[in-house]
């Protein structure tokens, strides 16, 4: 996972795992024998690393989260009553 992520990024990483993911059910839905069924979660199996990206996403923009919760926090503070 770590080459594609340095290659790709989170938003790339979580492109690519989408994809796999519907490229999986069109292949599932048009699966006629027991080897296309296997093919098609070889390809889902892409789709994994959709978790591992949202997660890295969300890590990544927890500190530029906070500091504007924290702006906005101050802001209202300083226009009225805290209740």
């Amino acid at each position: 996972m770590q080459p594609v992520l340095s290659l790709l990024g989170e938003r790339g990483c979580l492109v690519i795992a989408f994809l796999a993911a519907v490229v999986k059910g069109v292949l599932l839905s048009a699966a006629q024998t027991r080897g296309d069924v296997f093919a098609a979660l070889v390809v889902g199996t892409i789709g994994v690393m959709s978790f591992p990206a949202i997660s890295a996403i969300k890590a990544n923009n927890v500190v530029r989260f906070q500091r504007a919760l924290r702006a906005l926090s101050s802001s209202l503070s300083a226009l009225g009553p805290s209740y």
